[in-house]
């Protein structure tokens, strides 16, 4: 590995403690010229070419959907991952959960999936004026998910010969099964049968109830599943599969539809899916309307406790649990005797339960997972000589998918965040909307991120381009695509009312575009969770509306997006600090200093640690790095004072240069080289010219050095929002 141009820079780091902390003012200076410093680098670029380093970048890889979408839709996936066929996605605009740039992404990948012939269908919309928690009508996903079925019809079964064994549920009798009113389940079991009468619509229901281990070799108490059939079951009733999760914790195996419980039909609205919990009557009692199975069972996640000093809870162990008690269902119901067709599973999760759903739906099958299946005995797998097998009339891929407000791209979050409100932070670092709002409480506290926080959201920002082309897209493209999402919802809103919240507007009476506009700059004040609705500098020019009533069309050019997301950021006012995902060991060694979080990267780690960082932020931040760099945390006995040195030590890890300057540049050139972005005699063109320029200042003409940064422009290759280039570019409209 090629050694950093700036070992000069790379000064005794025992110099780096808190009484020397830089208090550059990251606002003031373009976000491509904060770094993190060089000797920080070489100690991460050594880590990344780590085993451990790959290993968690497959970690992320399986938790996500999105690299197993692209893949398949650009025709460079190698593991067999099979996507849903069809997919239900509902995202509220001001989500205090998420950022909406992974989601736009996801669209993106559907739109190429779909025009590719890879999956049928997908009905993505982005929710405006709800938050995390809220962001779906029931009734509509209820209608989507019935005309799916119907457009697609029973499956022809797999001709196979009947089997039995220990997965076989209709050979269960008997057993234990405690529970509570609200599912909570005492005590089970290994295995059993029990028949239960609920009220459906005020009239005796009969549901068959079989619980049992999902897997031949289980490595933890929640790898359990229930198995609901209705009295109304047909041969070819499809299974509504639920994941219970929240947040990417674990869930425990619980119980669903309970005995001597009460459901009802025809109660749906927004929000019944999570609203009243996880067993709300009103969604229940459509499932066992329509003669679905029901299915919910218990994973392992980021939260459980070590056994026996190994974290088992790491990436892939949520989708692999998952997708054991897939395989589970469909081995019983294609070699057993469990009535339901199984090519028509929905998966259904909200939040964490969402993005488990997503990842899972977009690698159904892959080989990615086969080895952590073997571990636990999942059927449909075989092994001989170091290689799988997996049986075609079982899997884990699913018929569609039905997710709300997914939490996903954990592994590249943060950057993706920064990526959209790195620009709007720093205002707020500055005070512009404290001035201008006189509201200094919640995110619009100047003080509300420390100042490390704001050097790692002008770092991470640099990174989100890059995510965008690993996957075969641009950044350009995926603006385009949250532009056109935000389009979509605010006609919507005009056409149709349909916001989910109807009562904060009325279009009804709206006829001209003028007003179309007056009403959505009404509407657009009104988000949840505006803490200043009125306040006129939260600009709305970003859009224009023309058409007439009922076929409004809205506008937003491609120059809107800078004013698109700080009014996405101001809205929601819970935009996560930075880093957003992966903040695990930061909160300890340097204190909160606001509203802080990133749970979710304690889904990726060795099996001897409870995390392991996955980007250079998050890993130069923790603590538990810095004697890497030669720098000690403070040990000081006073929390608070602790906590102020050690956010003061972490300042001194980044630089923030001066620009446009040759140092910048040469800066962007070698993290380009390391990210593999500039390579072979692109790089060395783009250096010898950025050499010739730098001689030539002072010397010649400012056209000469112009020619010169012109020259490694082009001859660079990169596209023209590539750091390298905008670096070069700004030293040209410099010199």
């Amino acid at each position: 590995m090629r050694k950093m141009r700036y070992v000069a820079a790379a000064v005794a780091t025992a110099a780096l403690v808190a009484s020397t902390a830089t208090t550059a003012n990251a606002a003031t200076e373009p976000e491509e010229n904060v770094f993190l410093k060089p000797h920080v680098l070489d100690a991460w670029y050594e880590y990344t070419a780590s085993d451990t380093f790959a290993e968690l970048q497959q970690q992320g890889k399986m938790a996500t959907p999105n690299v197993y979408l692209a893949d398949v839709a650009r025709g460079t996936d190698t593991t067999g991952a099979e996507p849903a066929d069809y997919w239900y996605v509902r995202n509220g605009v001001p989500d205090d959960g998420v950022t909406l740039a992974p989601e736009a992404i996801l669209y993106a990948n559907l739109e190429r999936l779909k025009a590719a012939g890879k999956i049928d269908d997908f009905n993505f919309t982005l929710v405006m004026n709800l938050p995390h928690s809220e962001n779906v009508s029931t009734a509509e996903a209820y209608e989507w998910m019935d005309g799916i079925l119907a457009e697609a019809g029973p499956s022809d079964p797999a001709d196979v010969q009947p089997a039995t064994g220990w997965w076989d549920v209709t050979t269960y009798e008997g057993g234990t099964f405690v529970e509570s009113a609200n599912g909570n389940v005492t005590s089970s079991s290994d295995t059993g049968k029990r028949e239960i009468t609920v009220t459906l619509d005020g009239q005796p229901f009969g549901v068959t109830h079989y619980w049992g281990w999902y897997s031949a070799t289980p490595n933890s108490p929640k790898q359990k599943i229930s198995i609901y059939v209705p009295e109304n079951v047909r041969e070819d009733s499809p299974t509504f599969f639920r994941t219970n999760n929240g947040g990417w914790t674990s869930n425990n195996f619980v119980a669903t539809i309970v005995d001597g419980g009460s459901y009802n039909t025809g109660n749906l609205a927004f929000n019944t899916v999570m609203g009243g919990g996880n067993n709300n009557p009103a969604v229940l009692g459509e499932i066992l309307d329509r003669g679905m199975i029901l299915v919910s069972y218990g994973a392992r996640s980021m939260n459980d406790a070590p056994v026996n000093g190994e974290y088992q809870g790491h990436s892939p162990a949520t989708m692999t649990d998952t997708k054991a008690a897939i395989r589970f269902l469909k081995y019983n119901q294609v070699y057993g005797g469990l009535p339901g067709d199984p090519e028509r599973v929905i998966i259904h999760g909200m939040s964490g339960g969402g993005g488990l759903t997503t990842a899972v739906a977009a690698s159904g099958n892959s080989s990615d997972y086969f080895e952590s299946l073997a571990e636990i005995g999942a059927l449909g797998l075989t092994q001989s000589g170091g290689a799988y097998s997996d049986d075609p009339a079982v899997g884990d891929d699913v018929f569609a998918t039905f997710s709300s407000a997914p939490i996903i791209d954990s592994f590249r979050a943060d950057h993706l965040a920064e990526w959209m409100y790195n620009e709007t932070r720093q205002k707020i670092r500055d005070g512009v909307y404290a001035n201008e709002t006189g509201i200094t409480s919640g995110r619009n506290n100047p003080t509300a991120l420390a100042e490390w926080q704001y050097l790692s959201a002008a770092v991470l920002a640099q990174k989100g381009d890059d995510y965008t082309y690993e996957l075969g897209l641009t950044p350009e493209s995926v603006k385009r695509t949250l532009l056109d999402m935000m389009e979509t919802s605010l006609e919507l809103t005009l056409n149709e009312n349909n916001s989910y919240r109807p009562t904060l507007v009325d279009v009804s009476t709206v006829t001209t575009p003028a007003e179309a506009k007056a009403a959505l700059d009404v509407f657009l004040r009104q988000q949840d969770s505006n803490r200043a609705a009125n306040w006129a500098g939260l600009r709305l020019d970003w859009f224009t509306v023309t058409g007439t009533q009922g076929a409004f069309e809205v506008t937003i050019p491609d120059s809107g997006w800078d004013d698109l997301t700080e009014y996405l950021y101001w809205v929601s006012q819970w935009t996560k600090g930075t880093p957003i995902s992966t903040a695990q060991g930061l909160t300890t060694g340097l204190g909160k200093s606001g509203a802080f979080a990133g749970g979710e990267g304690q889904l990726f780690g060795t099996r001897d640690a409870p995390y392991t960082q996955l980007n250079q932020v998050s890993w130069a931040m923790d603590p538990a790095n810095w004697h890497l760099f030669g720098v000690q945390q403070s040990t000081n006995p006073n929390q608070a004072q602790r906590q102020a040195e050690n956010r003061a030590i972490a300042v001194t890890l980044f630089d923030v240069l001066p620009g446009p300057s040759y140092e910048v540049v040469r800066r962007h050139i070698d993290i380009a080289e390391r990210d593999g972005d500039l390579t072979g005699k692109a790089l060395s063109e783009v250096l010898k010219h950025v050499a010739q320029a730098e001689k030539l200042a002072g010397k010649a003409s400012s056209n000469a050095v112009k020619a010169q940064l012109d020259n490694a422009i082009r001859k660079s290759g990169l596209p023209s929002d590539a750091n390298v280039v905008k670096a070069i570019q700004a030293l040209a409209d410099a010199s």
